[in-house]
């Protein structure tokens, strides 16, 4: 209804039509007409209504004289909008929305002149149901609101110029049933009885800020306190809070004690102190992820509270988010990208340095391969046929979705991970701190940071190797082969799995490390090829560390020498050579044969990730290329991998029982129960979860520990069928407990073909949050037996789902990449392509998915009958 109104509103003030106001209003970039200087947000939230309303005033700097200015408001129900200028008579205007991305007019009853102006406005506007905007939840029998802005929601909680580049101070004041509290950016001034039995709650105005970044909350929350003791960086001490629905105060205990350790190690990497007035960290049930909001980040549930007998995985989860929004608060937040073409580097930076600061807080939880496992999974989509490079001009609001992905978060860590290995910590550190030093409260652009980069190494080839790698898209491919005379050449072309043509022409400035077993040579590839010295006799890693954002090539011999050499590898580099031995094959350049001798040299590797690595590949194989043989003798390999491995570490899953093991030994016996039982289908194995999964949901809470619950109630759910299927719903929807919550959704999307159509119907069950429904769904769309129900089912109710998955992108047009044939592929197309008007875009998200269903079936096509033969002969 609102947004008919304001195209009403519009037509009738312009007396044009609709499409004639929409022409002239900007897609992406607004002008430089005007500019904000400072705003006061005045809002009535009340999280059980459907509306809020608010008061807000814009103080605003008009460059030139002009009747029409615009800025941004998404579904806002705007009553009264006025210009005011020092003593002169208020300027009325008319509001409308002529662009569905939440582009807005303001046309004024006579012309503005240069000069300042205070803007306000009187509006209300509907709660979003999703995490996006000003967003309502009922967790129990209370209502909550929490906000989620990035990138363009913003908009749908107050008129803004909703773009990075412009940086000012807010000033909020919330109004709020009594008993509720109420949270904003800065720390709360004063608190006022208002009518109606509301408070009114002030806070103090705020450093500089983006609009994406500002951020409120309001119910009958839960808070626990800590303080973070002052250090050298910082003088003085800080006070933590924790805050969460009614009722999980106990739940907040591990995050409290944890967070002042990783804070302390940013602030010490940074060398500068936490940049804003306080630090709140509030949980959410349908977050799904995290947001940096300064001074109000907000989490998913599952991410801020733990349990004292929390699974290494969720603590895992914990200490890489924490550090990842954390580090925002300098890089993104102090110093914030002007446009967002250079999100990337916000995304990147925080990816890179959660990674690395959770890695050095807790050093058991294998937090350190994160980075890289992102990064090679980032390399798949990067190598596709459609794909963007890490820096993409957006032109308009509706592309703006599409650079928060794997490219800008892993690719651009990868590539930052690269350029520190290159230059050295050191250098890159003051780089970075360099930067931060520069642009304070300001904004800044990825030439910036390549310059703060620069000056310290004093090498003018870092920019150009930083550009090479960001302005491209595609994966080099390192190629290493003897050279005539000793040594080795290097040479380099785009990597290119079946199913994708050539790209010519493309390179790289690569910085290449290489390792032997008794020495390290390390280059900068400029050229599309170089010789350089062997680092010593035998095997050769042509990625020493695994720092460098490239895939290597050897020729038979020096495939044979490295994988024979895994165990002398680390972690990383095991994980390296297990991507570039299944990206060869993937690219028919070696045999299934030799993947699978890798997948067994690796298997033993003490690095959990780097022995699982190429059974994941397999894992996507079995569910898109593989037959009813083929799956047989799948199973069977991961049993023959891993299942001695794991009767060495021993199963016990009743709760604690390996609770003096460490964290490693843990999650390894953790995710190869999953591959033996799991992908293996062990009888005995799945047999025994069954059992302790039945005894958890008649109320023994001794007989599953959590790491193996997840596992255990999917297994439950294929083996056991509707009945504890029916019994796992019920509980997950009484059950307060979080991950609890998430595990039991998780297993409802592994059902059996046979109960597809119930377990559709679970979906659309209201009762649940938002965020487990979807979880449910898209685990029907990633299992062949379920998949085609699952997209008729969503492409039959798209509107429903497009309301389900608001907060969440353009998560839609991904749900027929489990697909893998030319023919579903043009299906999936039919199906989606004429509903991207009404998503709002994402033509790259459709094509690159499309792309992965193609590029799957050229492999099927090309490589099926060779898979097939190699998995019959063990």
């Amino acid at each position: 209804m609102a947004r008919l109104s304001v195209h009403i509103a519009a037509a009738l003030f312009a007396l044009s039509s609709t499409t004639a106001v929409a022409q002239t209003a900007p897609p992406g970039e607004l002008s430089n007409d005007a500019r904000p200087l400072s705003y006061r947000i005045d809002l009535t939230v009340d999280p059980s209504k459907e509306r809020f309303s608010g008061k807000s005033t814009i103080e605003i700097q008009v460059t030139r004289a002009t009747d029409t200015l615009f800025l941004h408001g998404n579904e806002l129900k705007v009553t009264r909008v006025q210009a005011a200028r020092g003593r002169a008579a208020p300027i009325s205007a008319a509001y409308s929305q002529p662009l569905t991305t939440g582009v807005a007019q303001l046309k004024f009853a006579r012309p503005l002149t240069p000069g300042r102006y205070t803007l306000s406005f009187d509006y209300d506007a509907p709660f979003r149901t999703g995490a996006e905007g000003l967003y309502h939840v009922k967790v129990g029998e209370d209502w909550y609101a929490w906000t989620q802005m990035e990138p363009l929601d913003a908009r749908r909680m107050f008129p803004s110029f909703d773009e990075p580049r412009h940086k000012v101070p807010f000033t909020t004041s919330i109004t709020a049933p009594a008993g509720q509290k109420a949270y904003a950016n800065t720390p709360l001034v004063r608190s006022t009885p208002a009518a109606g039995g509301m408070v009114r709650h002030e806070f103090a105005p705020s450093k500089p800020l983006p609009t994406y970044l500002v951020a409120i909350a309001v119910g009958p929350f839960d808070e626990a306190t800590a303080t973070v003791p002052a250090n050298a960086v910082r003088r003085t001490p800080l006070t933590l809070r924790h805050i969460a629905t009614k009722g999980q105060a106990p739940r907040l205990g591990y995050a409290l004690a944890e967070t002042p350790r990783i804070l302390s190690m940013l602030e010490d990497y940074f060398g500068i102190a936490y940049p804003y007035e306080k630090l709140d960290q509030i949980a959410s049930p349908i977050m799904g992820g995290a947001m940096e909001n300064a001074g109000l980040i907000t989490y998913d549930d599952t991410l801020l509270l733990l349990d004292k007998d929390a699974p290494p995985s969720q603590q895992r989860g914990f200490g890489n988010v924490v550090a990842h929004e954390l580090a925002h608060q300098w890089f993104g937040n102090l110093v914030t990208p002007r446009w967002w073409d250079d999100i990337w580097l916000n995304e990147s930076f925080a990816s890179w340095m959660g990674d690395k600061v959770g890695s050095q807080w807790r050093s058991d939880l294998g937090i350190a391969g994160n980075q890289l496992q992102g990064a090679l999974g980032a390399m798949n989509g990067d190598s596709r046929a459609v794909g963007r490079p890490i820096r993409q001009p957006i032109a308009r609001n509706e592309d703006v979705n599409s650079a928060f992905d794997g490219i800008t978060y892993a690719k651009g860590g990868q590539v930052l991970e690269m350029m520190e290995a290159y230059l050295g910590p050191d250098v890159f550190r003051r780089g970075v701190q360099r930067h931060l030093k520069r642009f304070p409260y300001g904004t800044a652009t990825a030439e910036d940071f390549f310059q703060s980069i620069g000056t310290e190494a004093k090498d003018p080839r870092v920019i150009a190797a930083f550009q090479s790698f960001v302005t491209q898209k595609g994966v080099p491919l390192i190629s290493v082969r003897p050279a005539a005379g000793g040594g080795v050449t290097l040479s380099q072309q785009r990597y290119r799995p079946i199913g994708v043509e050539a790209q010519a022409g493309q390179r790289w400035l690569v910085p290449v490390c290489l390792r032997g077993a008794t020495g390290r040579q390390c280059t900068l590839l400029t050229e599309a090829s170089g010789t350089v010295r062997t680092p010593g006799a035998g095997w050769v890693m042509p990625n020493a560390g695994a720092a460098g954002y490239y895939r290597f090539d050897l020729d038979q011999a020096g495939w044979e020498r490295l994988i024979a050499a895994a165990p002398q590898l680390t972690g990383d580099e095991a994980m390296a050579l297990a991507d570039s031995a299944y990206a060869s094959f993937a690219a028919g350049r070696t045999s299934f044969v030799q993947v699978l001798a890798a997948a067994r040299a690796l298997s033993s590797h003490p690095e959990r990730l780097a022995a699982v690595y190429i059974p994941g590949q397999l894992t996507g194989l079995e569910e898109t290329v593989l037959n009813e043989t083929d799956r047989k003798a799948y199973q069977a390999l991961m049993r023959d991998l891993f299942a001695a491995r794991l009767t060495g570490l021993g199963l016990d899953l009743r709760r604690g029982a390996y609770a003096k093991d460490g964290a490693e030994r843990r999650q390894l016996r953790q995710t190869l129960l999953g591959y033996v039982a799991g992908e293996g289908r062990d009888p005995a194995l799945r047999a025994q979860l069954i059992a302790a999964a039945e005894a958890s949901l008649a109320g023994d809470e001794g007989a599953l520990d959590p790491s193996f619950r997840a596992l255990a109630f999917a297994v439950a759910v294929e083996d056991r069928g509707e009945p504890f299927m029916n019994r796992l719903h019920e509980q997950l929807i009484g059950s307060q407990d979080p991950l609890f919550r998430r595990n039991a959704a998780a297993a409802l999307g592994t059902s059996n073909p046979a109960l597809t159509t119930r377990v559709l119907a679970l979906s659309r069950d209201t009762r649940l949050q938002n965020l487990e429904r979807l979880t449910i769904l898209f685990g029907l769309l990633q299992t062949a037996g379920t998949r085609d129900a699952a997209f008729a089912h969503v492409i039959g109710n798209f509107e429903e789902h497009q309301k389900l998955t608001t907060g969440f992108g353009n998560a839609l047009l991904g749900i027929g990449s489990g697909y893998c044939s030319a023919a579903k592929a043009d299906e999936v197309d039919a199906a989606l392509r004429p509903r991207l008007a009404s998503v709002g875009g994402g033509e790259l998200d459709l094509d690159r998915s499309l792309g992965a269903i193609r590029q799957c079936a050229a492999l099927k096509a090309e490589k099926g009958a060779e898979i097939s033969a190699a998995l019959a002969g063990g």
